[in-house]
């Protein structure tokens, strides 16, 4: 600057030099640095952020295909980057949606994922596994064609693929796992008017040889009519349909057709479809409620409501998906409410028949006092190897309500983002809890799925939405505000 300062031409002359190389250094500064720096994690405004809920998908995914759902430290890793990446995106609703090549890398990884070999494992005997997996692959990315007549061929194809995994293991009215014990017998005790609830059944839990009925009467009412036929994971089978179709047709309304084939294709690629089904996880169930009532909601209230009220009869370990977008907005709570009273008058009959002592004991509390697990997919083996034991109470429960906090703010956005909240409100705890396995981290990746499927890329302020036509992604959606009906771009 004294330079500058200076009135001698020869000093002018000097200085001259050193202008152009400032001008030279903010060229190329505009011209290469900014462009770069646009382009990295720390550009908020970037089509990273969109992408961060397909990422929590694929990142789930394969910390349980590692495994099986058990632990190892690659998995715990992968759950920790991905609960933190969802945080810092949060909320989600102005930053669009992923686009078409952000899908099918998505699509290819998880079908890949299914190729892994505690997942091989399980089809037995079929050594044409690999090539079910393959056409698997190539048929869920054939499905975000824009081309009808690739769409549809590719679909039989996907569908066909799942059905032989799930075949290929299954073997008709038998499994190793007690879960499917514990079904087949406690519906086969009530189709002969016994109480499936005064029962012990064989447990596979390590420490524990017996075990009484843990679920809900709602996971008896959904899964008699497949234990008449023979197998409790029939009408599972059915279940897991009803969530990918519900899914499905909630994004075509909220968003478009190319959405929601793409969602489509992420869950008919992901392991989740196929392998809760082979172990007769009863998650299915209330997963499905929850996805049925976002649904039809708006068309059929009641239908909805005794939907949800069914699936959470069954499990009410989906419920703090739903935290979110009941806390902050009357109608959605007051529907859940509603479906609650519907799931405790289905489980009335079976409280009363049982006894509230002995049926809470047997539901909630057996369950609640069962160790913690060295296996289990979370942060207590690691803070085992370190320490020699679990993690400290005030941790446990610590690290959940802080990120519950953290969240309140983000959550009050929309839709999505109140679902996506819970979904991560799901994640962190079930990272610290005593125990969480493969069936526990399916309510994450199927609930970070329904909450995409009421699409991204709104932005909600005081001068009106946000018009989807400024939108620049692929698959851009309408307006979404919080009470769940469609506003045009004008804000009518």
């Amino acid at each position: 600057q004294p330079h500058y300062a200076c009135t001698k031409p020869t000093d002018i002359s000097r200085s001259r030099p050193t202008t152009s190389k400032l001008i030279s250094l903010q060229h190329i500064h505009s011209a290469i640095v900014s462009p770069v720096l646009s382009k990295t994690i720390l550009a908020r405004d970037q089509q990273w952020r969109a992408a961060i809920p397909l990422a929590l998908v694929v990142v789930a995914s394969a910390a349980n295909a590692i495994n099986y759902g058990s632990y190892s430290e690659v998995g715990v890793i992968l759950l920790c980057a991905g609960l933190v990446a969802i945080r810092l995106g949060l909320p989600l609703t102005s930053n669009g949606s992923p686009d078409g090549r952000t899908f099918v890398a998505a699509v290819e990884i998880l079908g890949l994922l299914n190729l892994a070999p505690s997942l091989a494992q399980f089809a037995g005997e079929a050594s044409s596994y690999p090539i079910w997996i393959l056409a698997l692959t190539i048929a869920t990315v054939a499905l975000l064609s824009e081309k009808q007549w690739v769409r549809w061929p590719a679909l039989a194809i996907a569908i066909t693929a799942d059905l032989l995994v799930i075949l290929s293991k299954i073997r008709w009215g038998k499994a190793t796992i007690d879960v499917f014990g514990v079904l087949q017998h406690g519906d086969e005790h009530l189709l002969h008017l016994q109480n499936p609830y005064t029962y012990r059944y064989v447990s596979t839990t390590p420490g524990q040889a017996y075990t009484h009925f843990p679920y809900g009467p709602g996971a008896i009412a959904a899964t008699l009519p497949g234990r008449i036929a023979g197998d409790v994971r029939l009408p599972e089978l059915l279940m897991m349909a009803l969530l990918i179709l519900a899914i499905t047709a909630t994004a075509k309304r909220t968003v478009n057709s190319r959405y929601a084939w793409a969602l489509l294709a992420l869950m008919l690629a992901c392991p989740f479809t196929m392998f809760m089904i082979v172990q007769s996880w009863v998650e299915v169930i209330p997963m499905a409620g929850i996805a049925v009532w976002l649904w039809i909601r708006d068309r059929w209230p009641t239908i909805s409501i005794g939907a949800l009220g069914l699936g959470l009869s069954a499990s009410f370990l989906p419920l703090p998906l739903l935290a979110y977008l009941c806390l902050w907005h009357r109608r959605y709570r007051l529907e859940a409410v509603f479906a609650i009273a519907v799931a405790i008058v289905i489980t009335a009959p079976f409280l009363l028949w049982t006894g509230p002592v002995h049926y809470l004991d047997d539901v909630l509390l057996s369950p609640l006092s069962l160790p913690w697990r060295r296996d289990a997919l979370g942060l207590n083996p690691v803070w085992a190897d370190l320490t020699g034991g679990p993690l400290p109470w005030p941790l446990a429960l610590g690290l959940p309500a802080l990120i519950g906090a953290s969240l309140l703010r983000a959550a009050r956005r929309g839709v999505a983002d109140a679902l996506m909240a819970g979904t991560l409100l799901v994640l962190g705890a079930l990272l610290v809890t005593k125990f969480a396995f493969f069936n526990y981290y399916f309510i994450v990746v199927f609930g970070a799925l329904i909450a995409m499927s009421q699409g991204f890329g709104l932005q909600h302020s005081a001068s009106g939405p946000r018009d989807p036509s400024t939108l620049t992604t692929g698959f851009s959606p309408p307006m979404r505000p919080l009470d769940g009906t469609p506003v045009t771009s004008n804000g009518g």
